[in-house]
């Protein structure tokens, strides 16, 4: 049944063409206007899966990079910001990620 869309494939192709633009500028939209996406926002200009998680393996090592990526984790930077003695005690260790 054709609805008078001419060349079907070309209008399937312009058609995806089109959802993928509407996705991207979504995305592009809600990552500028969360302020905790900010080193993300510089860093990550593509919405393509990055190389390193097609090596990996182990699905532990898969979880942990998920909660990190997904800032679902348990580190002092999202658990400690929300306590009032931010110094440590005596014989913990501050770990800095870079």
């Amino acid at each position: 049944m054709n609805q008078g869309v001419g060349n079907e494939s070309l209008f399937m192709f312009e058609f995806k063409q089109h959802v993928q633009d509407c996705y991207l500028q979504e995305w592009t939209e809600s990552v500028n206007k969360n302020s905790k996406l900010s080193l993300f926002r510089n860093l990550k200009i593509e919405i393509t899966p990055e190389l390193y998680l097609s090596s990996i393996r182990d699905r532990t090592f898969i979880s942990v990079i998920a909660k990190f990526r997904c800032n679902s984790h348990g580190l002092a930077i999202e658990t400690g910001r929300h306590c009032q003695n931010i110094v440590p005690k005596k014989g913990e260790n501050l770990f800095i990620l870079l």
